[in-house]
Protein backbone atom coordinates (compact mmCIF):
# COMPACT_ATOMS: atom_id res chain seq x y z
CA UNK A 1 0.00 0.00 0.00
CA UNK A 2 1.60 3.58 -0.92
CA UNK A 3 -0.39 6.43 0.58
CA UNK A 4 0.91 10.37 -0.30
CA UNK A 5 0.25 13.20 1.61
CA UNK A 6 0.70 16.46 -0.37
CA UNK A 7 1.10 18.91 2.20
CA UNK A 8 4.39 20.27 4.35
CA UNK A 9 5.38 17.90 7.03
CA UNK A 10 5.75 19.15 10.33
CA UNK A 11 7.62 17.64 13.36
CA UNK A 12 6.35 16.34 16.39
CA UNK A 13 6.85 18.85 19.12
CA UNK A 14 6.90 18.37 23.17
CA UNK A 15 3.45 19.44 24.45
CA UNK A 16 2.57 22.46 25.92
CA UNK A 17 1.98 23.57 29.94
CA UNK A 18 0.23 25.85 31.53
CA UNK A 19 -1.24 26.14 34.99
CA UNK A 20 -4.90 26.90 36.16
CA UNK A 21 -6.69 26.60 39.30
CA UNK A 22 -7.49 22.78 38.74
CA UNK A 23 -3.80 21.91 38.07
CA UNK A 24 -1.41 21.75 35.10
CA UNK A 25 -2.59 20.88 31.45
CA UNK A 26 -1.11 20.60 28.54
CA UNK A 27 -1.92 21.31 25.19
CA UNK A 28 -0.31 20.42 21.24
CA UNK A 29 -0.34 23.87 19.35
CA UNK A 30 -2.88 24.60 16.59
CA UNK A 31 -0.84 23.80 13.81
CA UNK A 32 0.07 20.46 15.27
CA UNK A 33 -3.56 19.44 15.78
CA UNK A 34 -4.53 20.92 11.98
CA UNK A 35 -1.39 18.96 10.46
CA UNK A 36 -2.78 15.67 12.40
CA UNK A 37 -6.68 15.94 11.05
CA UNK A 38 -5.38 16.71 7.64
CA UNK A 39 -3.40 13.41 7.58
CA UNK A 40 -5.65 11.44 8.48
CA UNK A 41 -8.29 12.82 6.46
CA UNK A 42 -5.47 11.89 3.38
CA UNK A 43 -4.90 8.48 4.34
CA UNK A 44 -8.49 7.84 4.75
CA UNK A 45 -9.19 8.56 1.37
CA UNK A 46 -6.44 6.46 0.45
CA UNK A 47 -7.33 3.69 2.27
CA UNK A 48 -8.44 0.52 -0.41
CA UNK A 49 -11.69 -0.96 0.16
CA UNK A 50 -11.83 -3.82 2.45
CA UNK A 51 -8.80 -2.61 4.05
CA UNK A 52 -7.98 -4.45 7.45
CA UNK A 53 -5.79 -3.43 10.31
CA UNK A 54 -2.53 -5.44 10.10
CA UNK A 55 -1.66 -7.90 12.91
CA UNK A 56 2.01 -8.48 12.41
CA UNK A 57 4.97 -6.12 12.12
CA UNK A 58 5.02 -4.22 8.85
CA UNK A 59 8.41 -2.08 7.22
CA UNK A 60 7.21 1.56 6.64
CA UNK A 61 9.78 3.39 3.72
CA UNK A 62 8.88 7.12 3.85
CA UNK A 63 10.46 10.16 2.05
CA UNK A 64 9.70 13.82 3.07
CA UNK A 65 9.98 16.62 0.40
CA UNK A 66 10.60 20.11 1.28
CA UNK A 67 10.62 23.37 -0.49
CA UNK A 68 13.92 25.16 -1.28
CA UNK A 69 15.25 27.31 1.56
CA UNK A 70 15.14 31.16 0.28
CA UNK A 71 19.29 30.54 0.70
CA UNK A 72 19.95 28.05 -1.83
CA UNK A 73 21.68 28.67 -4.71
CA UNK A 74 19.58 29.24 -8.07
CA UNK A 75 21.53 26.55 -9.53
CA UNK A 76 20.69 24.03 -6.87
CA UNK A 77 16.86 25.55 -7.60
CA UNK A 78 17.14 24.75 -11.28
CA UNK A 79 18.29 21.18 -10.69
CA UNK A 80 15.62 20.18 -7.94
CA UNK A 81 13.18 21.10 -10.45
CA UNK A 82 15.00 18.50 -13.06
CA UNK A 83 14.69 16.15 -10.39
CA UNK A 84 18.02 16.00 -8.50
CA UNK A 85 17.37 14.96 -4.22
CA UNK A 86 19.13 17.43 -1.87
CA UNK A 87 19.47 15.83 1.73
CA UNK A 88 18.41 18.45 4.39
CA UNK A 89 20.43 18.81 6.79
CA UNK A 90 19.11 21.14 8.89
CA UNK A 91 16.01 21.26 11.53
CA UNK A 92 13.46 19.66 11.73
CA UNK A 93 14.87 16.00 12.28
CA UNK A 94 13.77 12.80 10.86
CA UNK A 95 12.84 10.91 14.03
CA UNK A 96 10.45 13.95 14.79
CA UNK A 97 8.83 13.81 11.46
CA UNK A 98 8.20 10.41 11.23
CA UNK A 99 7.04 10.15 14.93
CA UNK A 100 4.08 12.98 13.46
CA UNK A 101 3.58 10.82 10.88
CA UNK A 102 3.23 7.84 13.10
CA UNK A 103 1.05 9.20 15.19
CA UNK A 104 -1.29 10.45 13.13
CA UNK A 105 -1.58 6.99 11.78
CA UNK A 106 -1.98 5.29 14.81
Amino acid sequence: MKLEFPIEPKPKQSASFYETIWGIRSYQPYKIEKFKNVIRRYALTQRPIGFKLFDDAIKVDVTFYFRPTSNMRKRDIREIILGKIFWKKTKPDVDNLTKALFDCLN
